[in-house]
């Protein structure tokens, strides 16, 4: 039982800093690119596809 909960908590400390730097990358986004709300926006929408894909997929549902 132990063994299994250390690996469920190693594999939501990975989920978090997954979704920890992917809210990062937007803020870098918005301070680098300051003319152009439109890529950032593009961006951001790409990387929220990403990690909703990868949750679905490894859950083992269709990521799409």
């Amino acid at each position: 039982m132990s063994q299994s909960y250390d690996r469920w908590w190693e594999a939501r400390k990975v989920w978090g800093a997954i979704v920890n730097d992917s809210r990062s990358f937007v803020l870098q986004l918005q301070s680098f690119i300051t003319d152009n709300n439109n890529l950032i926006a593009k961006m951001a929408h790409r990387q929220i596809a990403w990690c909703y894909a990868l949750g679905q997929s490894l859950r083992g549902l269709d990521p799409l």
